[in-house]
């Protein structure tokens, strides 16, 4: 479960980072993951599309505290 949600909240972080123009080596950076992560996360956001329904739905999730 831990691991979903740390997917789910570097996915959010990479988008939101993108919403603002900045670079892969910016948003490598900025949330502490390496250019190649932030590169396969681009990746799947411009296969999906940002307005995407489901990628909306990630952004939205709020995990559950345990």
């Amino acid at each position: 479960y831990a691991a979903i949600q740390n997917y789910i909240i570097t996915f959010r972080q990479v988008m939101l980072c993108r919403k603002k123009g900045m670079s892969t080596k910016e948003i490598a950076y900025a949330i502490k993951r390496t250019e190649r992560l932030v590169e396969q996360y681009q990746e799947i956001i411009e296969h999906y599309g940002e307005q995407s329904q489901v990628l909306k739905q990630l952004f939205d999730f709020q995990p559950m505290v345990k």
